[in-house]
């Protein structure tokens, strides 16, 4: 018997109201706990059947995996990796197959004439992650018109997200088939590239999973969008793509404005620069100029400016770490070790570029840009003086610290990214691209150039930190020195030498005085030490005298 409950005897159920209307529930029978578990059991027993005989191709598949798992030999591993390509490639084409005529049907693209039913011929399927693309040879008459207003249609015929009409050729189109969203969740940032092209620059993901690849050299940007939809992203991606190419010649770019600034105005302006990071490890620059010059004029200059890198072509990668050119003592090149091929010279490198060829990098400045008017002696100079020399006694990499794991993730790509990018025409990594770099000499390797930029203390920029022009303090370089050395003597309280004291010569290796290279070193390791601890006591006690007599004034 089974466990009936009659809906009379649930009446009043939760009715504490003795006047209310009676609620009346329907009998609740309660199935056995193993009726359901059989249930279920034969269900799924026949989902796999059907699976099973609609996806012969996929059956075949298995069979090969049975086959090689029994097998194990190299002619069985063969037939898998065939089976699972061919597999792949054909079954979403007979996914479409089976659909293709009644869903055309439907949403009317099927034309008749003189009574002969007319339907699109389905092309090939090319299947991707997220989308596939399928072409389509037209019916004489029909447009690419008339299959857009009907994308909705095709869309929920298919099974998909969203249906997109492209035109290939005349009398060809190509259906882009969405069938999972590749933005349903935020991407992260993009791996930093080794060698940005800036006709292909890779800031996202498209709908369908391919690379977002924009195109900067030779064209203008416009991003346009409502508050909060993302319109930053897309420039700091930009600007995260160029991040090598920006650090290793912002220096040479910073010249070429100051050039033009100087021809705009007309007069021979002085300044003092000093360069450090932005969060994103993207070089930026602040400047003091004696002079009067306005924002607009310097907005045009900025804008003006850029700096193009006529170096060879690094988009083609001929060697790696496995294979390596060879150098060859008697003709004193690089060799390809299959060929014996010489590899070009720097020299004819720059040669083979033609007039019709575009230069390997431009840097332009970027849109964020601030000017500020300060008169000397006020209390904005010395804010002003404090911002620019902050950060003169630390390398480019400790203005931000690293403290999380994606800010520690970023500095990592960064630096790989630099680690194969030629820094100059003397750098090893154009052996990577086929080149020889100035001035060959052997035992260069790829990926251990000893350039500056190179190394991960100075973030790929290979200039100088602080940018001084010639006549900014009115002094020569002989004067500074003077002044150094004065400020050392006065600290250390002794007076200067007379250079007529003391008489120099070189020291020869007969020389009964002559020491050797290591020991040498060591005297000089030596005399360094007891230098720096001799200014650090001057400094104590300059410190201690400052102290106390700031205490007896005060007494």
């Amino acid at each position: 018997m089974r466990n009936k409950v009659l809906g009379e005897q649930l009446a009043q159920v939760d009715n504490p109201d003795p006047f209310a209307p009676p609620v009346w529930r329907s009998p609740v029978y309660r199935t056995p706990e193993a009726v359901i578990w059989v249930v279920q059991l034969v269900r799924l027993l026949v989902r796999v059947v059907w699976f099973v005989v609609r996806h012969p191709y996929l059956d075949l598949a298995a069979g090969v995996v049975a086959m090689v798992w029994l097998n194990g030999s190299w002619p069985a591993a063969c037939g898998l990796a065939v089976s699972i390509v061919i597999t792949l490639a054909v079954w979403r084409w007979r996914f479409y197959r089976r659909r293709w005529q009644p869903v055309l049907t439907i949403a009317r693209l099927v034309p008749t004439y003189r009574g002969r039913v007319l339907v699109p011929v389905l092309g090939p399927v090319e299947a991707s992650r997220f989308a596939d693309r399928v072409t389509v040879t037209l019916v004489s008459g029909q447009s690419p018109e008339d299959f857009a207003d009907r994308a909705d249609n095709l869309a929920h015929g298919f099974r998909v997200h969203l249906c997109r009409v492209r035109t290939a050729t005349p009398g060809t189109i190509v259906l882009e088939l969405v069938r999972r969203d590749a933005l349903a969740q935020p991407i992260p940032a993009l791996p930093i590239g080794q060698c940005p092209d800036l006709r292909a620059l890779p800031v996202g993901r498209c709908e369908d999973g391919s690379p977002w690849l924009l195109k900067l050299h030779g064209t203008h940007l416009l991003v346009a969008g409502a508050t909060g939809a993302g319109k930053g992203s897309i420039l700091w991606s930009a600007v995260r793509a160029m991040l090598p190419l920006m650090a290793l010649h912002f220096a040479a770019l910073f010249d070429r404005f100051v050039q033009n600034l100087r021809r705009f105005v007309g007069y021979d302006v002085q300044y003092f620069a000093a360069i450090e990071p932005q969060r994103r490890l993207a070089p930026h620059v602040h400047i003091a100029m004696r002079g009067t010059v306005s924002r607009a004029e310097l907005r045009q200059v900025l804008a003006a400016t850029y700096h193009q890198v006529w170096w060879p072509p690094t988009d083609t990668i001929r060697f790696d770490d496995t294979h390596l050119p060879e150098w060859d003592e008697h003709t004193s090149n690089y060799l390809d070790p299959v060929t014996g091929e010489v590899l070009p010279t720097w020299d004819e490198a720059l040669d083979a570029i033609g007039d019709q060829d575009e230069p390997c990098h431009v840097a332009r400045f970027g849109t964020r840009f601030d000017a500020q008017g300060v008169l000397a002696g006020s209390k904005d100079s010395a804010r002003c003086i404090g911002y620019l020399t902050k950060y003169l006694t630390k390398h480019v990499a400790d203005c931000h610290q690293t403290q999380t794991d994606a800010q520690r993730a970023h500095a990592e790509r960064l630096a790989d990214a630099l680690r194969y990018e030629p820094c100059s025409p003397t750098c090893a990594n154009w052996l990577r691209y086929g080149v020889q770099p100035k001035n060959a000499r052997p035992g260069l390797k790829l990926g251990y150039c000893k350039g500056k930029a190179h190394r991960r203390e100075h973030l790929g920029f290979a200039g100088r930190r602080v940018l001084v022009s010639r006549r900014w303090s009115g002094k020569t370089l002989a004067d500074h020195r003077a002044d150094r050395k004065a400020w050392l003597m006065g600290t250390f309280g002794i007076s200067a030498t007379d250079p007529a004291r003391y008489s120099w010569e070189p020291v020869t290796p007969g020389d009964p005085d002559h020491m050797p290279n290591a020991q040498r070193l060591l005297h000089v390791v030596a005399d360094r030490q007891k230098w720096y601890a001799a200014l650090i006591e001057a400094r104590r006690r300059a410190s201690d005298h400052t102290y106390l007599s700031g205490t007896v004034n005060a007494a």
